[in-house]
């Protein structure tokens, strides 16, 4: 019987416990070692909640290096955004495959060096774009995969796209990590837009951007009323990113996308979308929400758009649905690629996550000017 690869996480919060956690469990081929987190409350939350499926105490490590130190093969990284970058550099070092949480780091010039440094490791290193393996976008992707060519799928060459993540009442956890900069990297730009802009620039063949222009601001960041269901929120911690942003990206190609994301805006619901049109057709892939950032209550659908001999025609996915927007099977999918060593077509090449993070800091940067930004 072939040797079970060894797996690991960094960081045992609410991400690792419901989506990576589940998969190495039951996975064949994967012995799992351990998770590191430097809290003491995280660690005792994890177990309390894992400990009924199978996981044990000895599992948990407060020592980062040790961890590293145990012969791992494969991690996931779910630790706040601005550790993604001396972790995985870490990891590479330790020649250890690597799943990352989007977003990639909170800069284009960390994602470059954690590429650098996991091609000199030669190690398998992948984003979290977890929305590509939901299994209505795979449908989707039978008809506009980027490797049949940029005219030879069923919709053609996609020429624009219109993308948003947006919520009413969904600020996650005022006070916590993810409302300060420091920390996060900013707010919904960098937390949510990078779910729906990666599809669609999978759908375009993930150009490389030219130009953006982008607005932001922090309405409501006061208000305690529109926080979301997650964590623990303090009127007193620290909130300083934005709630809202909108803007438009020119690629090089010239295909272009619009985007809006928000936290918190004035709106009848939380809303998942990417519509795409092409030279053949168009697709809509779109999650509603009933409650703000409560799956249960959540619609999904795909619907793909034509013409047939002169009149609408729409062929809309039936099938089941994913409560997990495709985290758990991309975790899947990572582990799957690392026993085999063929990497999965449908999982992010390094190279997606510095264009999108370069796509970010200019939206950033463009929102602070209030000027259209170069991407270089």
């Amino acid at each position: 019987m072939a040797k079970k690869l060894r797996a690991g996480a960094f960081g045992s919060g609410g991400v690792f416990m419901n989506f990576h956690w589940p998969v190495y469990a039951t996975h064949p081929d994967v012995e799992f070692v351990g998770v590191y987190d430097p809290s003491e409350v995280a660690r005792k939350r994890c177990l309390a909640t894992l400990g009924p499926s199978g996981f044990s105490e000895k599992q948990l490590f407060d020592d980062e290096r040790a961890l590293m130190d145990k012969g791992l093969d494969l991690v996931s990284v779910c630790v706040p955004n601005v550790q993604h970058h001396p972790v995985v550099i870490a990891c590479a070092e330790k020649k250890i495959n690597v799943l990352c949480e989007k977003p990639p780091a909170i800069n284009a010039k960390q994602v470059e060096e954690m590429i650098d440094a996991a091609k000199l490791a030669k190690i398998m290193l992948v984003w979290q774009f977890n929305n590509r393996f939901r299994p209505e976008a795979q449908w989707l992707w039978k008809s506009i995969l980027p490797s049949k060519g940029a005219d030879e799928g069923d919709l053609g060459k996609i020429v624009t796209a219109q993308v948003e993540w947006v919520r009413r009442n969904g600020i996650p956890g005022r006070g916590s990590w993810f409302t300060q900069k420091a920390m996060s990297g900013g707010g919904p730009i960098i937390d949510l837009s990078i779910h729906v802009m990666d599809l669609a620039l999978f759908g375009m063949g993930y150009p490389n951007p030219r130009y953006v222009l982008a607005t932001a601001n922090n309405l409501f960041s006061e208000d305690m009323d529109v926080c979301g269901p997650w964590g623990f929120s303090d009127p007193n911690g620290i909130m300083d990113v934005e709630t809202a942003s909108q803007g438009m990206v020119l690629f090089e190609s010239g295909q272009s996308m619009q985007y809006r994301a928000s936290w918190a805006e004035r709106i009848v619901r939380e809303r998942v979308a990417c519509v795409m049109q092409g030279s053949k057709g168009g697709v809509l892939l779109e999650r509603t929400f009933g409650k703000d950032g409560i799956d249960d209550t959540a619609i999904d659908k795909c619907i793909i758009v034509r013409q047939n001999h002169g009149q609408p025609s729409n062929d809309e996915f039936v099938g089941l649905l994913d409560p997990y927007m495709g985290r758990r099977a991309s975790v899947k999918a990572f582990i799957d690629s690392v026993v085999s060593g063929k990497k999965d077509p449908l999982l992010p090449e390094p190279e997606h996550g510095l264009i999108m993070m370069k796509m970010i800091d200019a939206m950033y940067k463009s929102a602070k000017t209030g000027k259209p930004v170069e991407v270089k």
